[in-house]
């Protein structure tokens, strides 16, 4: 999110009054400590509403009154009855405790409404505003935010269907009275849209000196046919939440994108959970059948490749087209699945092309032994060796299998001549193995070419004696034969 190249710019008919570090210290001589006398918001949300302003929501939970300013309680109370564009929030609690709540859905009709006409009443575990006439407005939803297992917001939850009520959002609610289109579903993938703390902000202290000031009645077009959020940004009020955007983000800027994100259709579309699924198997059945045909070179690349491909296509279709394509776990099957599939190639490579530097002095220096040796022909590309190449290294740890030609290729694809080194410690021992290799090779070869007798020597590889073998076989007509 923080690091596309195509991100849609922020509405600006959303502004935000800024309770900030700035007008707390601005307006701390006159009214003290946060939270002020309420007359403060009382003069801000009328002469808001005087500026033409579609909507002024406020950020900020009336849970209590203030017995310190009941005047100042009652100017709030009159300018919420004289208001027709203000929406106030609801704290939604656990909804385990809904049993044990005295408040119901009827009371709080417009934060709750009947999706079934005929729904009784439903429980519910909520903090409603302290005034009535905020109720009474039926202007209200739920400001809560949930997030994710790791503690990040990354989804809105718009509304909550139960037992025939649906219960809104205080975004749902503003939503559906000024006409926005509403998605399908109530959980939505926040689209954050341009940096960090990108909305206009005013700060409240400023805007609570123009409406006391003769400048009150000058129009500001900053308000005009604007939604206006009030809420706070100052840390020290702790209204932040984590975010893809930024670690601490202020409450309040999360609620602006959700708002810009309902009324302008801008929410991230996801693929449903069961996609995700299916796409892991279907990558891991072409991984499988890629494997087969790669070469070793090929291969290597993948492990890095193929998880960077992966993840590059999510990334841009959610640059283009806006949708979270989640590839996360296509991409991590990808990495351990090449990473293995190298690290088993390496290892057959490694056992069967030589011995380890400590083993190959043991043998050099070890009495001489016998061998035989033969080079055989395949009928066809992809023949299946493994039988017999594993059989052949279990009868001695001295034998030598070497395919040319295969160098690079996966090992069902390998072609060429192969050459084949039997050793033991007697003559019978190498005699025996000959008998079973023949046995074995009898359905899988077109033809046995320059078999030696036995001899004896040192067990090591004679790279002289298998090129001399491959021109005696050239020249003698050998079918499919190879340079």
């Amino acid at each position: 999110m923080r690091l596309r190249f195509i991100a849609p710019h922020p509405d600006p008919s959303i502004v935000i009054v800024d309770i900030d570090e700035a007008s707390l210290a601005q307006m701390k001589d006159q009214f003290g400590r946060w939270p002020w006398p309420r007359d403060t918001l009382a003069a801000l949300l009328a002469w808001l509403e005087g500026q033409g302003a579609a909507a002024v929501v406020f950020d900020i939970l009336f849970s209590d009154t203030d017995p310190l300013n009941p005047m100042s309680d009652a100017a709030l109370d009159m300018a919420v009855k004289q208001s027709s564009k203000s929406y106030f929030p609801v704290l939604r609690l656990n909804p385990l405790n809904d049993s044990m709540s005295q408040v119901t859905s009827a009371d709080l009709l417009g934060f709750a409404d009947p999706i079934n006409p005929q729904a009784s009443p439903i429980q519910l575990a909520v903090v409603p505003p302290v005034f009535e006439s905020m109720i009474q407005t039926k202007r209200l939803g739920f400001h809560n935010i949930y997030p994710a297992a790791d503690g990040i917001n990354r989804h809105y939850t718009l509304w909550e269907d139960q037992t025939g009520w649906r219960i809104h959002s205080i975004t749902s609610r503003l939503g559906l009275n000024l006409g926005w289109p509403q998605p399908q579903e109530g959980r939505q993938l926040i689209n954050y849209l341009g940096k960090n703390r990108s909305y206009t902000k005013v700060p409240f202290h400023e805007i609570w000196r123009i409406s006391q000031s003769r400048m009150a009645k000058l129009p500001d077009a900053r308000f005009k046919g604007a939604v206006v959020l009030i809420g706070s940004t100052a840390t020290s009020l702790f209204d932040v939440k984590p975010t893809p955007m930024a670690p601490i983000a202020p409450g309040v800027e999360v609620l602006a994108n959700a708002m810009d994100n309902l009324k302008n259709d801008q929410f991230i579309r996801e693929w449903p959970w069961w996609s995700s699924i299916l796409t892991t198997w279907i990558g891991l059945l072409l991984m499988g059948w890629a494997s087969a045909h790669m070469r070793e070179v090929v291969l290597r690349i993948s492990v890095v490749a193929i998880p960077g491909l992966l993840l590059m296509v999510s990334y841009l279709v959610l640059n283009v087209l806006e949708w979270h394509v989640n590839l996360a776990a296509s991409a991590s099957q990808a990495l351990l699945f090449f990473s293995l599939l190298t690290a088993y190639r390496s290892m057959r490579l490694h056992y069967f092309s030589g011995l380890d530097v400590g083993e190959s002095s043991a043998l050099i220096n070890s009495p001489p032994c016998y061998q035989w040796s033969c080079l055989i022909w395949p009928k066809s590309a992809g023949s299946s060796l493994h039988p017999w190449v594993d059989a052949i290294a279990q009868w001695s740890e001295r034998n030598h299998v070497i395919q040319l030609g295969a160098v690079g290729l996966p090992f069902e694809r390998q072609h060429g001549p192969i050459w084949v080194q039997l050793v033991g410690d007697t003559e019978d021992h190498v005699m025996a193995q000959q008998s079973k290799l023949l046995g074995l090779l009898q359905n899988d070869t077109n033809a046995i070419q320059q078999c030696e007798s036995v001899k004896v020597g040192s067990g090591k590889v004679d790279w002289l004696a298998i090129w001399d073998s491959v021109i005696a076989a050239k020249s003698s007509g050998v079918p499919n034969s190879r340079n």
